[in-house]
């Protein structure tokens, strides 16, 4: 019975990167059972002694509790519930990974291949899409973007933030085989153009962003990464010159929305003007997880200082309005208030603190402070919480079960070191 248990979770761990290409639903579900098979297996055999959390523990399930009350407490409790109620079960699934892994380490050799095969499927999707005008679905590309399962036009978003774990695994495991040294640098250079080809910009920004710090703080693989940025932008320089379509939405589109906007474009001012006048008003506390939604067309907080609606010609209320304001430090401070930005805040500190040591390391003392499958995943974590970029919304649970998966491996990097 438990070995059956155990290979019920193995086998929920390694459909995770399998089910994140068809959308929320199946990951989130995959992760719900994948944290109440541990709930239970920890209950049964009495191992909730919730001191015994680490400092990460202690402060996210804290603060998951302060979610709910914040919820519990505004002006749409139901609407705020559905944010705030269950977020802790992120938490747990990063327990629930580390604790698979380190019960069965082969798991993390399987999860390399699943993620391996994934990307190659994917890359493969996107570029008979890109060359034929659909994808194996029937998915057409309309020279703006690329889809993948469905009409979400993801397949950046889910490269940009596997093939990190892929790059931590394969070093962990594989630096010393020529076979997956050729596999990855073949995936990297196909991932880096069909980013680019997807039409997702903050993706394409956290690649590069994960790749040139790669470059500076890990000591394996470097110059094939390096050769792989080389032949990457040739492909994607010749792309540029030989494409309207991918020069349009990468290159013109780009330049015009920088010049147009104070950040990212007018509508990016326009809802990180809401979010911040929002905060303004509810300082400590904010207005209350997901009601962002509902509040952002309050002309209170809908000023358009910048004056673009006289510049933008489908100009209607809901410019300055939206699910969330596409920035996640935003959209803390105008739902969460102070209190609730404050562990995101020491989260992203943190990972800068290891960073920043990890660089001195190299600099001062010629040596490594962390191993190379460590520093790739602070690394994806880091430029995927980086502050200046647009987001999706924190409490999407899509993108929440990257990070977690991503926090649960790095948890496991104190038993890689020991063993």
């Amino acid at each position: 019975m438990y070995k059956n248990i155990t290979r019920i979770e193995e086998f929920l761990l390694l459909s995770i990167p399998v089910v994140l290409i068809t959308g929320p639903f199946l990951p989130d579900l995959a992760l719900s059972m994948m944290c109440m098979i541990f709930l239970i297996k920890k209950i049964y055999n009495q191992e909730y002694n919730i001191y015994a959390l680490d400092y990460f523990g202690k402060i996210f399930f804290l603060w998951c509790l302060y979610l709910i009350l914040r919820s519990a407490l505004s002006d749409d409790p139901f609407l705020s519930f559905e944010s705030s109620l269950f977020f802790f079960r992120f938490g747990v699934f990063a327990y629930a990974v580390k604790s698979i892994i380190e019960r069965n380490s082969n798991v993390l050799k399987k999860l390399f291949i699943v993620i391996l095969i994934m990307i190659t499927l994917v890359v493969s999707d996107g570029l008979i899409q890109f060359i034929f005008g659909q994808n194996l679905l029937g998915y057409s590309y309309d020279g703006y973007r690329l889809s993948l399962f469905d009409e979400t036009k993801l397949i950046g978003h889910y490269l940009a933030r596997i093939i990190p774990l892929l790059l931590a695994i394969g070093i962990l495991y594989y630096y010393k085989s020529k076979t997956y040294v050729i596999l990855i640098m073949l995936i990297f250079i196909a991932s880096d153009v069909i980013i680019f080809l997807s039409g997702e910009r903050t993706s394409f920004f956290i690649l590069t962003s994960f790749t040139f710090l790669i470059l500076m703080l890990i000591s394996k693989w470097k110059f094939v990464r390096l050769l792989t940025i080389i032949l990457s932008a040739l492909i994607i320089f010749t792309l540029i010159n030989t494409s309207s379509l991918v020069k349009q939405r990468m290159v013109t589109q780009t330049l015009n929305q920088f010049g147009a906007g104070i950040t990212f474009s007018p509508e990016h001012d326009l809802l990180y003007e809401s979010s911040f006048n929002m905060f303004l008003d509810n300082k400590v506390f904010g207005v209350g997880p997901k009601l962002f939604r509902t509040k952002c067309s309050d002309k209170k907080y809908a000023k358009d200082i910048f004056g673009h609606t006289k510049t933008i010609e489908s100009w209607d209320e809901n410019n300055s309005c939206n699910t969330h304001p596409h920035n996640i430090y935003l959209q803390l401070l105008a739902e969460t208030g102070m209190l609730g930005i404050f562990p995101l805040v020491i989260f992203l500190l943190y990972l800068s603190y290891l960073l920043l040591k990890q660089a001195t390391n190299i600099l001062f003392w010629k040596k490594y402070a962390m191993n190379d499958y460590s520093v790739c995943l602070i690394i994806s974590l880091f430029v995927q919480i980086w502050p200046i970029m647009p987001h999706l919304s924190i409490f999407n649970n899509w993108v929440n079960v990257y990070i977690f998966l991503t926090i649960g491996l790095l948890m496991t990097s104190k038993y890689f070191k020991k063993n």
